[in-house]
């Protein structure tokens, strides 16, 4: 019988598991988990215990998905899509679909920013329910239109070769099937992996039937996880009875959102749950930082801490300014997410371009400072490695033709320090050019931009030549400022060559091959922009897009940067979101911000498909149900502190 293991806490669960890992007979273990963190914890706890595993396999549903998929999307010629690229797909679909007349409800909104991405999570989670399109125009007018735009992407998906998360699944049930997991059949251990759509039910049922052995773990407050994983194992869960103290944060666990207050401990108050208040969430930061440092001293190690976030926009920067100061090593799980000067510089391009070249829009490329540094006649012939794209399925580059997985041999050079900068006139000043393209009048249009420069590079001339010997004062000032028109008209003038030779519409492959070309000559560093442009690698075929389409797939991607977390955890306090909190046990967990309208947050309704439309087709998921995962939140936050809990809300809220 393949057991499904309850509790109230993840420690437990983890020192289970760990007894069941110590009795299998295999030298290797699956381990199916939300994200990789949560399995290199289960990994390298402490609860470890000697077993004859020796290779431990760390996948998530989709990523294993993915490396399965694999052998049949090769023999269909076929390639993944996630994220960016289901965005660009789904931007393609309302734009035709608005051409062709046949939005009704959505027209009025459809060209708005956030439509494709709305329109993305709503047809990925009606593919993966496995729900017909057929049955939308029953839900009225709403229905009517998402049925088109369905069955539009869908014929894109089918023509473009391209396949979804739902279609991933599919090839993946299929090649399991058929050959099994790895060629020999693995132990399975579900660690937390919550399954919320048919299809992900099915693909761990067919995973579990494969596997000699298999485990899986849950939180005894999520009746939905419960249930999917009982049926995925055939078996009734079984509830870990651990002992039950009268300690502050077990009595929490136990009695968290019950409707009867409990009656008082006999012991009173202990230091395992603390809640307090702070003015602000900056105060806030600082608080957590200061109980930081006294559990330290009280010999709780860093790496045993974690801060769960609710609403990590907010707390991010002033948890990390607050460690800096306090001297508080930190390791952001997400990593730290700032405004990156080099996407909105390249945004900055494109919109010069799709206005018809003007020196105001140039002129904010200008004002980002990410003016390549290199020397004039160096700055044609840069190159610079290919960037991988950052998502869930790295492994789709294993499909692409070898020319596109290696663009160059040559890397970029390391940063230059802003200390180091040369004021002289090269390529490392363009602050003074803005004031040359006011002098010159330059209105837009690559003829103009070639008339204007050429005419005040003259008129420079003209005024050195009528100058008397005794002017040697005012004739330096003019050749310097020769020699900075030089240095414009050298790196502007092919830049603009290239904006102004941008197609009204190409397929996706001509788009990205110039917008790498344009980003490599006009940023000093363009690994963030070719990294984003590298998700889009599988739409190559895709046609015909254009500029416009372009700049709403690429804007909100490349307004912020984020910056990888370290390759590691341990020595440093992890703050992380609670969503990637799952199976994760720390010693001491401070939750910030439980406050209304922080945590928890307010439930949202679809903006697509509206509750009341969600309840005529019977399986999706409803506001109740949103609320109920809020609550869930709050309950993983509790599992997570093994030994102190310390919440806090911020009084201005």
């Amino acid at each position: 019988m393949c057991p499904v293991l309850v509790s109230n806490s993840f420690l437990p669960l983890i020192q289970e598991a760990w007894k069941w890992v110590a009795h299998l007979n295999s030298d290797a273990l699956l381990i199916v988990a939300p994200t990789p963190a949560c399995a290199d914890d289960f990994v390298r706890s402490p609860e470890a215990l000697p077993s004859k595993v020796s290779s431990f396999h760390r996948k998530s549903l989709l990523r294993l998905a993915s490396e399965l998929a694999i052998p049949a999307m090769a023999k269909h010629r076929t390639l993944p899509v996630t994220g960016l690229a289901v965005e660009a797909l789904c931007t393609r679909t309302i734009n035709d679909a608005l051409k062709a007349g046949q939005l009704s409800y959505f027209s009025e909104v459809a060209d708005t920013p956030g439509m494709p991405r709305a329109l993305a999570r709503t047809l990925l989670e009606l593919r993966l329910q496995q729900i017909e399109l057929a049955r939308l125009p029953t839900i009225g007018a709403a229905g009517k239109d998402l049925q088109r735009l369905g069955r539009r992407f869908q014929s894109y998906l089918e023509e473009d070769r391209l396949a979804d998360s739902a279609l991933t699944y599919e090839f993946a049930i299929e090649r399991v099937e058929k050959e099994g997991i790895t060629g020999r059949e693995l132990p399975i251990l579900f660690y937390h992996q919550r399954l919320h759509h048919p299809l992900e039910v099915k693909f761990a049922s067919v995973l579990a039937r494969k596997a000699p052995q298999a485990l899986a773990l849950a939180l005894d407050s999520d009746p939905e996880a419960i249930q999917s994983l009982s049926a995925v194992l055939d078996t009734d869960p079984r509830s870990l009875k651990e002992h039950l103290g009268n300690t502050q944060l077990e009595r929490i666990r136990a009695h968290l959102f019950s409707p009867r207050v409990p009656s008082p401990s006999p012991g009173g108050e202990d230091a395992t749950f603390e809640f307090f208040s702070a003015p602000g969430e900056s105060r806030e930061c600082v608080e957590i930082a200061r109980r930081v440092r006294l559990a330290v001293a009280d010999g709780i190690r860093f790496d045993q801490v974690a801060v769960v976030l609710r609403n990590p926009e907010s707390y991010l920067p002033l948890l990390e300014n607050a460690f800096r100061r306090a001297g508080i090593p930190a390791y952001f799980s997400s990593g730290t997410r700032r405004p990156d000067p080099a996407g909105r510089a390249f945004l900055a391009l494109l919109e010069c371009a799709a206005e018809g070249l003007p020196a105001t829009r140039f002129a904010e490329y200008l004002s980002l400072a990410q003016i390549p540094t290199e020397p004039t006649e160096e700055t044609n012939a840069r190159t610079v490695e290919w960037v991988e794209p950052q998502n869930e399925q790295l492994c789709f580059k294993t499909l692409l033709p070898p020319d596109h997985r290696v663009r160059n041999s040559e890397p970029l050079r390391d940063p230059v320090p802003e200390n180091s900068r040369d004021h002289s006139g090269s390529l490392r000043a363009p602050e003074r050019w803005e004031q040359l393209l006011v002098d010159a009048s330059v209105v837009g249009g690559k003829d103009r931009w070639e008339r204007r420069l050429r005419g005040l590079e003259n008129e420079v001339r003209f005024q050195i030549r009528t100058l008397g010997s005794e002017s040697s004062e005012r004739k330096g000032q003019l050749h310097r400022k020769l020699a900075l028109l030089a240095n414009l008209k050298s790196f502007t003038l092919p830049l603009i060559e290239l904006l102004d030779q941008l197609p009204d519409q190409t397929s996706w492959n001509g788009w990205l091959a110039r917008l790498e070309e344009i980003a490599v000559r006009a940023l000093e560093y363009p690994e963030s922009v070719l990294a984003v442009l590298a998700e889009l690698r599988p739409m190559g075929q895709v046609e015909p897009v254009g500029l416009g389409e372009v700049r709403r797939v690429l804007r909100e991607r490349l307004t912020l940067l984020r910056e990888p977390p370290p390759a590691d955890r341990y020595g440093c306090v992890t703050v992380v979101s609670i969503s990637k909190l799952w199976g994760r046990a720390f010693e001491l967990v401070f939750l910030p911000g439980l406050a209304e309208g922080i945590f928890p947050r307010k439930a949202l309704e679809d903006p697509l498909l509206l509750d009341g439309q969600r309840r005529k087709i019977g399986i999706l998921p409803v506001l109740p149900q949103r609320r109920t995962e809020e609550r869930l939140l709050l309950r993983v936050a509790v599992a997570a502190a093994s030994r102190h809990l310390v919440v806090s809300y911020p009084r201005v809220d």
